[in-house]
């Protein structure tokens, strides 16, 4: 057998037994999905074995980069892949994890403005937006798997977002001012680009048409 339809021949096997694998889980029948469901946890295990599980409380919680010996402000967007493979599997360490890494980010990068820092070392706030979209579907879609303590602060803390109309204060370089911003939308929020600024904020409709629309 040559090295392509080997690789063929181990890439069906290997879909086959993810598929048998999730089927025995969770009833999942499409061997796509289970493909990518068994990556997600197995990228969620890789990380776990990263998070810091004891030692100083703002340390606590934090995953550090194994290349630069660094734990990154955005790695708080896997709240929510934590969150789902925890529900898809009913694996409570997993959930752990997701909460851990939820007090991590309150207690290092969250600012009293809403938004989250890039890193400790970078106050750049633009990537808000997606800490703010992993939080909202943690809630929407696993929220009843959480405490109703830790559902209540998470909803808390999405509310301190939505109450303001700038996620970021990012000081504007004079050079890019005459730059027309672009706004690229996206559900409920959005990101305007200004030249090398960046906003998250929230999309409301332009017109009384469209916020008729979305009352109906």
């Amino acid at each position: 057998m040559d090295r392509r339809g080997f690789f063929k021949t181990a890439l069906a096997a290997s879909a086959v037994a993810a598929t048998l694998k999730l089927r025995a889980q969770t009833g999942v029948k499409d061997p796509l999905r289970a493909l990518a469901d068994n990556l997600l946890a197995d990228w969620c295990n890789g990380l776990r074995n990263l998070q810091i599980k004891s030692g100083p409380k703002e340390r606590l919680g934090g995953i550090k980069c194994p290349a630069c010996d660094f734990i990154h402000g955005r790695i708080g967007d896997a709240v929510y892949p934590f969150l789902c493979v925890a529900k898809r599997r009913k694996d409570s360490d997993m959930l752990d994890s997701g909460i851990m890494l939820y007090d991590w980010m309150e207690n290092n990068v969250s600012q009293s403005d809403g938004s989250w820092i890039n890193d400790f070392s970078n106050p750049w706030k633009g990537t808000s937006v997606f800490g703010a979209i992993s939080l909202g579907e943690g809630i929407k879609n696993c929220g009843g798997i959480l405490e109703s303590k830790d559902l209540k602060r998470m909803r808390e803390r999405l509310d301190k977002i939505h109450h303001k109309k700038r996620l970021s204060n990012i000081r504007r370089d004079p050079a890019n001012r005459a730059h027309k911003p672009q706004r690229l939308q996206g559900g409920r929020f959005g990101i305007q680009c200004r030249g090398d600024n960046t906003v998250a904020c929230r999309i409301r409709p332009r017109n009384r048409r469209q916020r008729s629309a979305r009352h109906n």
